[in-house]
């Protein structure tokens, strides 16, 4: 999306600090690493408040194997409603980094047909809300959800989701 340049840079800072989740900030084409100051960086990531400011188009962070998997919870979800920035998680065993894999409204045009199935990005929900912006130019609202999700006695999330 912004070039390999920010994906490399992006994918090193993650195996540089593997186990802990890497964070970071597009900002005018170029990777800035932050810092994680999250209580539980292994599990979570957060950055500095002031490090946000207008000009930042995009915010990436990493998934750590083998506690994570590479699609996003429902905490990434809703901090990237919230920003209404796209979003990349680098996938990272400490020793390989997977392709960034962004998410984000900007996706609402990719094809509809031949989609590789990625929750929370390109799932039921996510070819539904891409429908009706291709079709009908409506943007339905995206809602925070956690993989695995209709395990956990949630059978209606996407009836509550699409109600909302």
């Amino acid at each position: 999306m912004f070039g390999k340049e920010v994906e490399s840079a992006a994918q090193a800072h993650a195996m540089r600090e593997y186990p802990k989740e890497s964070c970071g900030l597009v900002i005018d084409g170029r990777y800035d690493s932050q810092l994680n100051i999250a209580e539980d960086v292994e599990n979570y990531f957060e950055i500095q408040p002031s490090a946000f400011r207008p000009n930042i188009e995009a915010i990436i962070h990493s998934h750590c194997a083998p506690r994570h998997g590479r699609d996003p919870s429902a905490a990434d979800m809703a901090f990237q409603i919230e920003q209404q920035k796209p979003f990349g998680i680098v996938h990272t065993d400490g020793a390989h980094a997977a392709s960034i894999l962004w998410w984000g409204d900007f996706r609402l045009d990719d094809p509809l047909e031949g989609r590789e199935f990625i929750h929370g990005v390109l799932d039921c929900y996510g070819l539904v809300r891409a429908s009706f912006w291709q079709t009908r130019r409506i943007k339905l609202l995206d809602f925070p959800r956690d993989p695995a999700w209709w395990s956990r006695g949630n059978a209606d999330l996407y009836a509550a989701g699409i109600a909302r």
